[in-house]
């Protein structure tokens, strides 16, 4: 009796995980293809259904350098990280804006942009498609690259299955960060420079293929000047912080750490109007650029202007710090 029931239990078990190996092969792939929508939809479902208890008290927000350089576990708040590659002003407002739809108990919003972000525009783009594929189905919008409008249903009701949703809201609970079984940091770290690949190791390239990849980075973002989008931008972005204000919740502009061949190329004039925009809004933002604070090296970068792991849990807690002492409810050991 003892081995037959031993035997059901193991069947069981074997039962579940060639289920489990089932829905995996099958919406794997899709996952796969829609992966960076399906964490976003995570995250704010994990929002709407926070703990009461320990309620998210941090937003991150923001484009790669965000998802890539920010590890929440290493805050001493909870927090929740929806920045994502390529992601401009308009949707983190469209992020913000959605988040304002239902109670929450954030008191920071962390803003981690790159000195050009305000003249990025995703749907503008090379990589345009990406508000079709990470942003339509989340907020109904392909912002200006209206090629895409008519497939908006169409994405929408592919990610929408119910089963489909149950498998990724699952997969996230059990793997709350970006990075993880089905999207490793690795991914992340090839850069594609002029006319090759480079896998990220900025420590172990030579300095000629530092000097050519931070010339092909800084080059490109240093032609991102385009008035009409500088403008529009601002006017995103005063929204986004006059909802956050609103709902008492703190504004922060933070610029991660570049290489120092990057930073030798990047157009100085990003940062200035920059900081003449925020000077601007009446609204209180804090302001930090931690490539005036050092403390990072080239073994702290995937690639020009991208932290790896190790930078990033680097940035992570001094960012943490700077939270703790913004907020007066906290007290700070000197």
């Amino acid at each position: 009796m003892g081995f037959t029931a031993g035997y059901s239990k193991r069947s069981i078990e074997m039962d579940e995980l060639k289920r489990e190996d089932d829905l995996n092969s099958i919406y794997g792939p899709i996952c796969g293809k829609y992966y960076h929508y399906c964490y976003l939809e995570s995250m704010h479902d994990k929002i709407a259904h926070e703990d009461p208890g320990d309620p998210y008290s941090t937003l991150i927000l923001g484009l790669s350098y965000g998802i890539m350089g920010v590890e929440t576990e290493f805050f001493d708040k909870p927090a929740i990280n929806l920045a994502m590659h390529n992601q401009d002003l308009f949707y983190d407002m469209m992020h913000i804006y959605r988040i304002m739809q239902s109670a929450n108990h954030f008191t920071d919003c962390v803003f981690v942009l790159g000195y050009y972000s305000f003249y990025f525009d995703l749907s503008m783009g090379i990589n345009k498609e990406n508000c079709l594929k990470f942003y339509a189905p989340l907020f109904g919008t392909v912002h200006h690259a209206l090629e895409y409008q008519d497939l908006i249903g169409r994405v929408k009701a592919l990610v929408s299955d119910p089963g489909f949703v149950a498998w990724y809201h699952t997969y996230f609970t059990n793997h709350p960060s970006y990075y993880g079984a089905h999207y490793i940091r690795e991914s992340d770290n090839v850069f594609f420079g002029p006319g090759r690949e480079f896998s990220g190791n900025w420590l172990g390239a030579t300095e000629e293929d530092r000097r050519q990849m931070a010339e092909y980075r800084a080059g490109r973002h240093n032609k991102i000047r385009y008035p009409h989008t500088f403008q529009e931008n601002v006017e995103l972005f005063g929204m986004a912080v006059k909802m956050l204000d609103a709902a008492g919740i703190r504004a922060h502009v933070v610029i991660p750490p570049f290489s120092e061949e990057y930073l030798e190329l990047i157009d100085p004039g990003f940062k200035e109007e920059m900081i003449a925009v925020l000077d601007d809004l009446p609204y209180l933002i804090d302001f930090m650029d931690f490539n005036e604070v050092g403390g990072f090296g080239s073994e702290d970068f995937a690639d020009p202007d991208h932290l790896n792991l190790q930078g990033a849990i680097k940035f992570s807690k001094m960012l943490n710090e700077i939270l703790l002492c913004s907020d007066p409810s906290v007290e700070v050991k000197e």
